[in-house]
């Protein structure tokens, strides 16, 4: 989902100034995709390998992002700006080697249930 600051300004400049992940990684190739294809001006205000840079720079209103859901707490949310494109999905997957032991099983299931769950 989009992300920023509540009560923050950045969704509202232009270009819009976002904050993304490195090269490779899958979110920023979504937020740049949907992002040139509807056409917004942009720019790269902040990148980083670690979400919590990118966090960072929303809290200090210094930009937006695509950003998952489960980390979108107070004074973050989730931006509802109709000039935001939508962003399309991505896949997760989780792969097991064969032989795991009982408790990699178990955590496997744990993280499986915390995907289903939100």
């Amino acid at each position: 989902m989009w992300a920023g600051r509540e009560d923050g300004v950045a969704v509202q400049r232009t270009p819009l100034p976002v904050t993304l992940a490195q090269q490779g990684c899958a979110w920023r190739r979504i937020t740049l995709n949907a992002l040139d294809q509807a056409g917004i001006a942009y720019r790269i205000a902040y990148s980083c390998d670690h979400c919590a840079g990118q966090e960072a720079a929303m809290l200090a209103d210094l930009a937006v992002t695509a950003f998952p859901k489960s980390l979108v707490r107070p004074p973050l949310k989730r931006l509802h700006n109709e000039s935001l494109p939508p962003l399309g999905d991505y896949q997760v997957a989780l792969v097991k080697r064969p032989g795991s032991s009982d408790a990699s099983e178990v955590l496997a299931e744990r993280v499986i249930e915390a995907f289903r769950e939100g």
